[in-house]
């Protein structure tokens, strides 16, 4: 899953944040890539952020990422959720994972639909 809000961790208007996020949504339409707009919490749900699961490549996924200006991004692989960093396979080429939780514990859909998208292995 990959957002293009607050980047470099900055803390960025809401109006703000949906434009970048617009302007990665173009990107992976142009890439002819296959995605689905989710919202990804934390485990108390005191904050959502607008991300994208996209099925592709876990490197595209980390450079494209780091285009935006993102730390990470998040695997999805049989429900299991975990956050790979972008710097590290950026400087060394490492791909590091640390799990976070459940896919269907931490993402919805923005309608609260998340049909399908559990089943199928997401980067």
């Amino acid at each position: 899953m990959i957002t293009a809000f607050n980047p470099l961790g900055h803390l960025y208007l809401k109006w703000r944040n949906f434009c970048l996020n617009r302007e990665l949504e173009h990107d992976l339409d142009k890439r002819g890539l296959e995605f689905l707009p989710v919202l990804v919490s934390d485990h108390q749900f005191d904050y959502l952020e607008h991300s994208f699961c996209v099925c592709m490549d876990l490197e595209e996924a980390v450079i494209i990422a780091d285009h935006y200006q993102q730390f990470a991004v998040f695997i999805v692989d049989d429900n299991e959720l975990s956050l790979c960093p972008c710097q590290l396979f950026i400087d060394q080429g490492i791909i590091e994972v640390e799990r976070v939780g459940l896919f269907n514990h931490l993402v919805r859909s923005p309608k609260g639909a998340n049909q399908g998208i559990e089943s199928m292995v997401w980067y």
